[in-house]
């Protein structure tokens, strides 16, 4: 099993493939990245629900110029 995202922009494409990559290499076994996966996740689902941390947009501002999120933020 190999886990994928599909783009529908992108799908018709004859050269796409939604598998994902890893390092450069396509990731086909999920299991093999799960433990570290699940603990980052679990770490930073902590950190969002944290009411003592508080929220701080991406400090690069140039991911901001075309996120479509931006005015949630105040960016």
């Amino acid at each position: 099993m190999a886990p994928a995202l599909l783009f529908i922009q992108r799908a018709g494409s004859p050269d796409y493939d939604p598998i994902l990559n890893f390092a450069g290499s396509p990731l086909l076994n999920s299991l093999e990245l799960s433990e570290e996966f699940n603990a980052n996740l679990t770490a930073t689902l902590q950190n969002i629900f944290n009411p003592s941390l508080p929220f701080a947009p991406t400090p690069r501002l140039t991911d901001c110029k075309h996120c479509p999120y931006r005015t949630l933020c105040g960016r």
